[in-house]
């Protein structure tokens, strides 16, 4: 933990092992680490900044993120080729999910949280699943390695990196496609 002003670390908490990605909660109560080597996430609350819950996931957690009410998160497991949703008031997993592409990186979710869009770096596209029952609707064939996203402010766009072609990809949102 930082100190926002000065960059001095303030506190080291210890999670799993090699942590890849951390993100907070839209109320502010919570901070999720995923673990790739130790497959699990910690849930870290923010008002004592301790590790309150560990929640053991499918292999390979990578990139995950809150439904905008918080209740929710999701993660990508990328050797097991799934995505997962952790309900938060359990601190268990819901259900997983094959999302039918190969090596799930990263989630990004419409501001309605009605459809996840899943990015896979080994097959190469961005699968839009229904949030509801992890059903996948459409494949976005977007390139190899295609890895982390992010949602224009409006929706409109959803960018994702594609790694071996030292690009940016942009999909418009609203039919699907690059």
């Amino acid at each position: 933990i930082l100190d926002a002003a000065t960059l001095e670390i303030k506190k080291k908490i210890a999670v799993g092992k090699e942590p890849e990605t951390a993100v907070a909660s839209p109320d502010g109560r919570w901070i999720a680490v995923s673990n790739e080597t130790s497959d699990d996430i910690h849930l870290i609350e923010v008002a004592s900044d301790t590790v309150v819950k560990q929640i053991a996931v499918p292999k390979n957690p990578r990139g995950m993120r809150f439904s905008a009410d918080s209740r929710r998160l999701f993660v990508a497991s990328e050797q097991a080729h799934v995505v997962s949703v952790i309900d938060m008031a359990d601190m268990r997993v819901d259900k997983s999910a094959p999302t039918g592409g190969s090596r799930p990186v990263d989630i990004t979710l419409t501001p309605d949280g009605s459809r996840l869009y899943v990015s896979h770096g080994q097959s190469g596209d961005v699968r839009v699943l229904d949030s509801a029952t992890l059903a996948v609707l459409t494949v976005i064939p977007v390139g190899p390695r295609t890895w982390w996203t992010a949602l224009s402010p409006d929706a409109r766009f959803l960018y994702a990196t594609v790694g071996p072609a030292n690009e940016l990809a942009v999909v418009d949102t609203r039919a699907d496609h690059v």
